[in-house]
């Protein structure tokens, strides 16, 4: 085997390597990304049992209805005729 040889398989075993080694630092770095966008939605972005459960809805009648409503009994009410 001359030196030519040996020189041109070395190099065809490091481009090998070195394109290895770059698509598996690539895949690294995709996976990283995906990892820190997903927990950074997780923040941001509670689930929605959560959202139920911290979501204080009005009340579907308001209080001054309710007490403008029970005024309006006394007002009709026979004892104050």
């Amino acid at each position: 085997m001359g030196p030519l040889q040996h020189l041109s398989e070395w190099q065809q075993t490091f481009a090998t390597v070195v394109q290895k080694t770059a698509a598996e630092i690539l895949l690294l770095l995709v996976l990283c990304i995906a990892l820190l966008l997903l927990i950074g939605l997780r923040v941001r972005a509670p689930s929605a049992v959560a959202r139920l459960l911290l979501y204080d809805s009005p009340p579907s009648v308001p209080q001054s209805e309710k007490i403008t409503r029970w005024l309006s009994l006394f007002e009709l009410s026979p004892s104050f005729v």
